[in-house]
């Protein structure tokens, strides 16, 4: 099969032997494959993250379960342990012995993938392949809205950032009766978010400072900026949800003194979970409901020995960049050779 790799701090596209699924786990044939904000974060570097072996990206996995070939699923990337006091309360996000399909296991940056069978989770009957491949970020936003707020009564909410998790995150609230703001940097965004969402779209540093009950950072990035944002934004007494894993090394600029003494409540949330919900079946029953904000994160298509294009594509920062990119995984890998960015 087809297949990307990243060995030794590089990308390597090469041939490889299919995979043969162990007892418990399924063979997906792979369709689609988003490719996420982290992602591109850890694949554009000029020497990728090495965990000390070798590794195969790609979490956001539609494809064919080929115990039932006709059975269209979605992965879910979140391997836990099943046995620890967290899994047992359904939190398998604090699960000590956690892996990713991705990083720790083999993903979907190929033609196939062997996951666990309880991962391969059968598409909602009219959820079209394309929008599933959202399940993932659109479970993290859900994780955020309804663990992070879900205590507060629905008032006004900021969403910091215009990836798919805060479009996802701002979609979902405003279902639960929240009044959103969406704030994005460039007009370009802006103006391609105008009418997407049951939600206001507004430049970051256009609307009013300590003006909402919550915030929801999901944005993250190179610097404290989005998270610095988030505090101007929130009242005293607020709550500031962090969704997004910040680059390491970012530091906090602003005084330690400010949060504390406005009573703020900063909530970090990672990935998802099933506690009192499974975060992901909510996030597909979201997406079959096809919402108009979800089709301007699977148009930009690239073949799957793209992949370094398309991270190029989204990691440009020119105006009218992709969104996001998916690769179709349907190629020819001919000889195995090292990716050029």
């Amino acid at each position: 099969m087809a297949a990307w790799g990243v060995e030794h701090g590089a990308l390597r596209w090469c041939r490889e032997a299919r995979p043969v699924p162990a007892s418990g786990e399924t063979l997906v044939r792979v369709a689609l494959a988003g490719i996420c904000g982290s992602d591109v974060a850890k694949l554009s570097k000029a020497r990728i993250p090495d965990p000390g072996y070798p590794w195969r990206p790609g979490h956001e996995i539609v494809g064919w379960d080929l115990r039932a070939p006709n059975r269209l699923v979605a992965v879910h990337p979140l391997v836990p342990c099943q046995r620890c006091d967290r899994c047992r309360a359904g939190r398998v996000d604090l699960c000590p012995d956690l892996e990713l399909i991705g990083w720790q296991r083999p993903g979907g940056f190929a033609q196939y993938v062997t996951v666990p069978v309880g991962n391969a989770v059968p598409l909602p009957a009219g959820l079209d392949a394309a929008y599933a491949v959202l399940a993932d970020p659109t479970a993290v936003a859900v994780h955020g809205v309804r663990c992070g707020l879900g205590r507060l009564p629905a008032g006004r909410l900021a969403v910091v950032g215009s990836g798919a998790l805060a479009v996802a995150g701002a979609a979902y609230a405003a279902t639960l009766g929240w009044e959103v703001t969406v704030l994005v940097r460039g007009d370009d965004k802006r103006d391609a978010l105008a009418g997407a969402l049951k939600a206001t779209v507004a430049l970051l540093g256009t609307v009013p400072e300590r003006h909402f009950d919550a915030v929801v950072d999901a944005a993250g990035g190179r610097d404290d900026a989005p998270f610095t944002a988030a505090l101007d934004l929130v009242r005293d007494g607020g709550v500031i949800v962090v969704e997004t894993a910040y680059h390491p090394g970012v530091r906090l600029s602003r005084d330690l003194r400010e949060p504390i003494r406005r009573a703020l409540t900063i909530t970090g949330s990672f990935t998802y979970c099933r506690a009192g919900g499974d975060d992901f079946a909510i996030a597909l029953d979201v997406l079959a409901g096809r919402p108009g904000w979800a089709a301007r994160y699977v148009g930009d298509r690239y073949p799957l020995a793209s992949l370094p294009a398309a991270l190029a594509a989204v990691a440009s920062g020119r105006p009218g960049r992709p969104f996001k990119a998916v690769l179709a995984a349907a190629a020819d890998p001919g000889s195995c050779r090292h990716a050029t960015n």
